[in-house]
């Protein structure tokens, strides 16, 4: 009997912890959601007031959003054909790049590697003024050319490491069974 109680005792006391951390989690997650949507509602343009309920409830941003007066929509396509060239060209390149290491073995192979993960371990901020400067002497700076080179710069390393790590499980048997077939 007193076995019995002592278990039910521990069961409830585990149930009770989980429903505390699944609470504390979802506060987590959910304050700053919750943040966003009464900024959203502020009146004024101050993000960092103390409430998240604001005094001076407006849909005036919504208004701005909805009827044109900022132009949202250019700003949304923008950012749209930025980051499809990104991805298009960062593919293109780490595909021909990580196939070449994982594929062939040539004199500074390693090297190569090496310098692939030692330029993922710097911080891009350090080289924000050098990009500013290269920038400004190929006349890029505002425009959307230069934040496509410096995001496709930016994600050459890990992704190459990556795209090797995945070209390297598959075997080297399919490549020559592709070119028995015509395939190259």
């Amino acid at each position: 009997m007193a076995k019995s109680v002592s278990i039910k005792r521990e069961k409830w006391v585990r149930l009770s912890l989980t429903w505390l951390v699944v609470l504390a989690v979802s506060t987590i997650i959910i304050y700053p959601l919750i943040w966003t949507v009464g900024a959203s509602l502020n009146a004024g343009n101050s993000l960092l007031s103390s409430s998240i309920i604001p005094e001076n409830a407006s849909l005036q941003h919504y208004r701005n959003l909805f009827n044109g007066t900022v132009p949202y929509l250019t700003w949304y396509w923008n950012s749209m054909k930025i980051s499809f060239l990104t991805m298009v060209l960062t593919l293109l390149s780490v595909s021909c790049t990580a196939y070449a290491f994982s594929r062939f073995r040539f004199k500074g192979r390693q090297n190569g590697l090496m310098l692939f993960l030692l330029l993922q371990m710097i911080p891009q901020f350090s080289a924000l003024i050098a990009i500013f400067v290269l920038s400004q002497l190929l006349g890029l700076i505002n425009s959307h050319i230069a934040l496509v080179l410096i995001y496709v710069g930016g994600m050459i390393p890990m992704n190459t490491w990556l795209m090797k790590g995945y070209l390297d499980s598959i075997p080297k048997d399919l490549d020559e069974s592709a070119r028995m077939d015509g395939a190259g």
